[in-house]
């Protein structure tokens, strides 16, 4: 229960760090940021939306995946939802809320189906962040519980 305490504690400094540097347009990334209690042993930290792992790592040619996840972020690789229309009306609305004529959508969507979208870290830099202080104070609670 002690270590748990002390993941908890850096778990919810993880989310709101997370949410801090999240990528906003409605906040459905950011919002999504949570974490789940598994019994008295597991802590899942996790953004909930589809497209986080492509805000986090990018896509096509400014693809950025830590070596140390390649293997996680394959599962992501070739993720498709919808067609071209439903894309290009995202992306009219996109451009709508940032007050770029709707007439920029077709070109932005053929770039961006080309060279693909630049990462926007956010969540693995929150969990690098404070992993090493988490481990040191799981380990000295632990190092407490032996000696007593």
């Amino acid at each position: 229960k002690v270590v748990m305490r002390v993941v908890d504690k850096y778990v919810d400094l993880m989310i709101a760090d997370a949410r801090a540097n999240a990528p906003v347009d409605r906040g459905f990334t950011k919002n999504s940021i949570d974490k789940e209690v598994k019994g008295n042993f597991s802590i899942s930290f996790y953004v909930g939306t589809a497209y986080g792992a492509i805000q986090e790592f990018g896509t096509g040619d400014y693809m950025e995946i830590p070596p140390e996840l390649e293997q996680d972020a394959f599962a992501f690789k070739g993720y498709k939802s919808g067609n071209f229309n439903e894309f290009l009306e995202e992306i009219k609305e996109w451009c709508g809320r940032k007050g770029i004529d709707e007439s920029a959508a077709y070109p932005i969507a053929v770039k961006i189906l080309n060279k693909g979208l630049r990462p926007q870290p956010f969540f693995y830099p929150a969990y690098r962040k404070f992993k090493d202080a988490m481990i040191a104070e799981a380990n000295e609670e632990l190092k407490k519980l032996v000696e007593s």
